[in-house]
């Protein structure tokens, strides 16, 4: 598997060679190579961590590429298995409805659609929906659930077959592909194949400032390759013929609205106050990237000083949740089978696998609790709120647990 990793050279944004590494991170397994009992005893292969940045045009991003087919043609957790995910997507969808106002009838497409649960939005608001997700079971939940999907990589070719059955598309919405995709130039390149005159293309990826603000480190992940600032990607729209006019930034989310050049939509100020708050932040510096550094650091002694008097006494510790990040949590902050012993999640499909790499089973949430842990730590720490009321007043477990993000906590 080792043959799946290839380097980069140069900036995906600019083309400069001129890439210094800012911030080295502990090695893990991929995030979402989840095993069975059958290969618990095989070690699964370690790839870098290491962010770099571009000294020409600020952007950050991971140089050590492991081929996508092993990272997204695997199974992955459907939109449908979060509540909190299906909440947050659908207030998207509503809000883009509301903001773009597509006409009854025009073609909303989404990349990277997961399980179509962004694009029902747009079909019950009488649009007509088109999905593309290379996760071939995701994609059939999509078809299965009413929204054309076609199963693969978008590509240039993807979007001219789409345009030849659909036609132009009003609006292009990108989940996460950005951060996903090595070849940014072809995802734009498919993008203009497919987008009206005046259509609108509609990115979401984590925002840069808020991981390194709020020490967000476990989204430092294999399969997301750049780390987005909106200053760099003024410039690589501009470089694309096309135009960033607007930007929200949201639950530590950077989310775009791009334009072919001299289009309809108006830019609005917040464009120039996020480059403005980039600039002052040193953003494009290495030094954020070292005190990000000095912060998983602090973190890391932070949370075991919570750890410790339950390790030293014999209990029992285990972890809440199994998302994607928390591999990069675990190995970063150094929570491995010793420390934790069991994880609960309710992902059917994760349940009675291990974590990458570092093996630690997984259990439905319920069966965990029955077994009353000492210390419970939420490793899906995003919905801590929502998780911990579930195993107090659902599962009727009254005992400890530490939140480690953004700054550990014990509740």
């Amino acid at each position: 598997m080792a043959e799946a990793v290839t380097r980069r050279t140069t900036c995906r944004l600019c083309g400069s060679a001129a890439l210094t590494l800012v911030l080295s991170l502990e090695p893990t397994a991929l995030a979402n190579a989840f095993v069975d009992a059958a290969a618990m005893c095989t070690a699964q292969t370690l790839y870098p961590l290491d962010i770099y940045l571009c000294e020409r045009c600020g952007h950050a991003q991971l140089i050590d590429v492991v081929d996508p087919r092993w990272l997204f043609q695997r199974h992955r957790t459907a939109i449908a298995e979060v509540p909190a995910a299906v909440e947050s997507t659908d207030a998207w969808a509503d809000d883009l409805i509301r903001r773009l106002r597509p006409r009854q009838g025009a073609l909303i497409v989404g990349i990277g659609s997961n399980d179509g649960t962004l694009l029902r939005r747009f079909d019950a608001a009488g649009m007509r929906p088109q999905g593309v997700e290379p996760v071939l079971d995701l994609a059939r939940s999509a078809i299965n659930g009413g929204v054309p999907t076609f199963p693969g990589f978008f590509s240039p070719g993807i979007a001219e077959r789409i345009e030849e059955e659909r036609g132009r598309a009003a609006v292009v919405i990108a989940q996460n592909v950005l951060a996903h995709a090595d070849d940014l130039a072809a995802v734009i390149e498919g993008v203009q194949q497919l987008l009206a005159r005046d259509g609108t293309f509609v990115f979401d990826v984590a925002y840069l400032l808020d991981m390194v603000e709020g020490g967000l480190f476990d989204g430092i992940l294999h399969e997301n390759l750049g780390y987005y600032a909106v200053a760099p990607l003024v410039r690589f729209f501009h470089s694309c013929d096309m135009e960033l006019v607007a930007v929200q930034r949201t639950n530590g989310r950077l989310r775009g609205f791009v334009q072919r050049l001299g289009g309809n939509l108006r830019s609005d100020a917040t464009v120039e106050a996020l480059c403005e708050l980039e600039g002052r932040a040193g953003l494009a510096t290495p030094t954020v990237f070292e005190d990000l550094g000095r912060r998983i650091a602090a973190t890391r002694n932070a949370l075991w000083s919570l750890l410790e008097p339950v390790q030293q006494a014999g209990g029992l510790i285990a972890g809440l949740g199994a998302p994607a990040k928390s591999t990069s949590l675990l190995y970063q902050l150094g929570l491995d089978r010793q420390v934790i012993a069991l994880i609960g999640d309710d992902t059917p499909w994760k349940q009675g696998l291990s974590t990458p790499g570092l093996h630690i089973p997984i259990m439905p949430t319920d069966e965990l609790v029955r077994r009353r842990p000492d210390l419970l730590i939420v490793l899906a720490w995003e919905h801590a709120e929502a998780l911990i009321a579930q195993a107090r007043s659902c599962l009727g477990w009254e005992g400890r647990f530490v939140v480690p993000l953004p700054e550990p906590r014990q509740v």
